[in-house]
């Protein structure tokens, strides 16, 4: 089987990079999707997102900007203080893209795609294999 979502909302916080104890990059992301309606709930999703994908989020985005992220949902469960049962949606994301930048929306700008990677970033990524990315 396969399982691909998109979602498109904005930050709720400022990325926050980490490393595993093996080095390996990852990314964490709160991302509100408000509902097609005004009075709609919005919808709170937790996105991850390893190696380059998170290297660029914790680089390019910051709190209030309108991202784009794909990749395959999970659903946990646990059990918080009070002992009742809590259910999140996350996504594990493959691609991570910044919509707007955070300034256009404060001031009333029409949102642009955000900047793109410096040309040196960009080569980089033209060099490699396809063995060498990780998805």
């Amino acid at each position: 089987m396969y399982q691909k979502a998109t979602i498109v909302g904005n930050l709720g916080a400022d990325p926050e990079l980490r490393s595993t104890s093996g080095g390996l990059q990852v990314c964490n992301l709160r991302v509100a999707v408000a509902g097609e309606k005004k009075t709609d709930e919005t919808t709170w999703w937790r996105v991850f997102c390893f190696r380059q994908p998170a290297e660029y989020a914790s680089t390019y985005l910051k709190k209030g900007a309108l991202v784009l992220c794909e990749g395959k949902i999970k659903q946990s469960k646990w059990k918080d203080k009070q002992g009742q049962e809590r259910v999140s949606l996350e996504l594990i994301a493959n691609t991570v893209k910044g919509l707007s930048r955070v300034g256009d929306q404060a001031s009333g700008k029409e949102q642009r795609p955000s900047q793109p990677p410096p040309a040196k970033e960009r080569q980089a990524w033209r060099d490699q294999s396809d063995e060498e990315i990780p998805y």
